[in-house]
């Protein structure tokens, strides 16, 4: 676009828009010849970036899972993002405490989830997660079913689920900071999908008392046949049945060691 001023020294303005990052050549004439200077070059470069199209991804930019003195890492995705050069600030507080925030910056701007507030674990952390549910046991999932367990840590306990769309032999690995937790990984047999009315409940099957009885109540709810369970965990358990005569039956067993 070429506009004349109109002022006393007869100039004009020239603007245009530039398309590809590319080196270009800008021709001025008067009267078909090129005036002193011309061509002129003028390097296009891409547009200015953009920050809130930069994305971080890594474990290791989560609230949990850096361990003190591990390598560790993340990365830092520009694609879209515009020319820049990324900038990285890690804060480590002064008082000692656990977290750290990673600040990544793009041409002076911060990132719209930046900083990332990251949990510092210490190296013997690990050895105090444990983990333990349904969804872990060696037998009793059946395929559909909402295989659910959780994990404890020192900051508190995180509840996981999975849903198994086959029957066969699985393999959990639960890890804490990269690394396996006690007695994973933890292999679970998985039986064919079976339609029963019969369900069970009461404070037995959330949990007990060791020297205590811990008691549930089963219901058949119509279906016949032979009822009987057993209890599996750190040492054994005795266990008693008794038929209501309702179709409905009485079970208790008597922990006699923690875990489950």
């Amino acid at each position: 676009d070429v506009r004349c001023n109109n002022d006393k020294n007869l100039t004009y303005s020239v603007s245009y828009i530039p398309k590809l990052e590319r080196e270009d050549k800008g021709f001025v004439k008067l009267s078909c010849r090129d005036i002193p200077k011309s061509p002129l070059y003028v390097n296009v470069e891409a547009h200015a970036g953009d920050a809130s199209k930069v994305k971080v991804t890594s474990p290791d930019v989560q609230p949990m899972g850096v361990v003190v003195s591990k390598p560790t890492f993340f990365n830092i995705l520009t694609i879209d993002a515009g020319r820049g050069v990324p900038e990285v600030i890690i804060i480590d507080p002064a008082t000692y405490k656990t977290f750290v925030a990673a600040k990544v910056r793009q041409i002076e701007n911060d990132l719209p989830s930046s900083p990332f507030p990251v949990k510092i674990a210490p190296l013997s952390g690990v050895r105090k997660v444990k983990s333990s549910g349904r969804g872990l046991q060696p037998n009793g999932i059946r395929v559909g079913d909402d295989a659910d367990f959780k994990i404890y840590t020192e900051g508190g306990g995180e509840e996981c689920h999975y849903f198994p769309l086959k029957e066969g032999r699985y393999v959990a690995v639960v890890t804490f900071a990269g690394q396996e937790i006690n007695k994973s990984p933890f292999e679970v047999k998985v039986g064919s999908k079976k339609d029963s009315n019969i369900v069970a409940f009461g404070p037995g099957m959330r949990g007990g008392v060791v020297g205590y009885p811990a008691a549930f109540v089963v219901e058949t709810n119509g279906e016949t046949g032979a009822l009987g369970f057993t209890v599996a965990g750190p040492s054994q358990a005795e266990t008693e049945f008794h038929d209501n005569g309702d179709g409905s039956a009485l079970a208790k067993y008597h922990p006699t060691a923690t875990e489950e």
